[in-house]
């Protein structure tokens, strides 16, 4: 999944894929640092651990 946004990501940029922005606005909050500075590791850790959750989650159903 990650591979098939970085396609949107490089067309157009953080506002292309909704999820990384979520993630993006929570962490530069939790970091207290300026949303308009992207925090590639954040964004990713928080994208991973929702796909980790997610696919957790679902194998319970």
């Amino acid at each position: 999944m990650t591979l098939f946004e970085l396609l949107f990501w490089k067309k157009w940029g953080l506002q292309g894929i909704f999820e990384w922005h979520e993630n993006q606005i929570l962490v530069s909050k939790l970091l207290r640092k300026d949303p308009d500075k992207l925090i590639f590791h954040g964004i990713f850790l928080l994208h991973f651990l929702n796909g980790g959750l997610g696919g957790t989650g679902s194998s319970y159903l």
